[in-house]
């Protein structure tokens, strides 16, 4: 990650940027791990798009930054769909904050994990 990147993308985006190699992807029971990535940032996309053995799904409430508009307060995906969450820098603007982890958790599959 160049020097620029970090300074734009602070804290938790830096910090997975940095050891994303390092994450546990394809543990599942399932072939190919997907990863749900709420309001990407440029830091992050790159690299999850580019990982092998993952399916990158992106979605903002702003189609105009995502692949899929989605609420968090109201995801459009079946229970257990995803083996991984992102969800950074969003929970503090969504108005029903605990509505919203409950719709995370449920799409979130069993033994998978989130960064919150």
């Amino acid at each position: 990650m160049s020097n620029e990147t970090a300074t734009a993308y602070p804290g938790v985006a830096a910090l997975v940027h940095k050891h994303l190699g390092k994450v546990p992807f394809t543990a599942s029971k399932h072939s190919t791990d997907v990863v749900l990535h709420v309001a990407p940032d440029h830091a992050l996309r790159p690299r999850l798009r580019s990982l092998p053995g993952v399916r990158y799904v992106e979605g903002d409430l702003d189609a105009r930054y995502a692949e899929h508009r989605i609420d968090v307060t109201a995801l459009d995906f079946p229970d257990d769909s995803f083996d991984a969450l992102l969800c950074n820098h969003v929970l503090e603007h969504v108005p029903d904050d605990r509505l919203a982890m409950r719709e995370l958790r449920r799409v979130l599959r069993p033994g998978g994990w989130a960064i919150l």
